[in-house]
């Protein structure tokens, strides 16, 4: 696995030069990589969706560099700001490898905004505590 910048077992540091949202086959995709043609660090997260966004099927997976390093759940909070995106997680999820996965924005606009109101469409109704941020 490469190891993200800023690597700790408590911390994960992306600097995102990509993100990405896509809705495919009833399942909704979110993606951050530090590179568009060839990532070597990136994180995931999907879910199920129903015919309308509002309607959820099944739990949400979260994916840092492969499925070797994914899980089902396990997010306590997600804070979304113009700048960052960070995932809070339960300790108990140790395949994740981190206590918090911090994304930096390294992207254009449009593309950042997208993808964190995926994310947080992605959350709705989950438990995860989703907080705005100023940074």
């Amino acid at each position: 696995m490469a190891t993200p910048e800023g690597a700790s077992m408590d911390n994960v540091t992306i600097r995102a030069n990509a993100a990405s949202s896509v809705r495919k086959d009833g399942v909704s995709v979110v993606g951050f990589a530090n590179d568009v043609a060839n990532p070597s660090v990136y994180l995931t997260v999907q879910r199920e969706m129903g015919p309308d966004d509002g309607q959820h099927q099944g739990e949400y997976y979260v994916e840092l560099n492969g499925q070797q390093h994914g899980t089902y759940g396990g997010v306590l909070k997600c804070e979304i700001g113009p700048a960052r995106l960070v995932l809070t997680l339960d300790p108990r999820q140790t395949r994740i490898l981190a206590r918090t996965i911090c994304v930096l924005n390294d992207t254009n606009e449009s593309q950042w905004v997208n993808a964190c109101r995926a994310v947080e469409l992605l959350f709705k109704g989950t438990g995860v505590v989703v907080a705005s941020s100023e940074t």
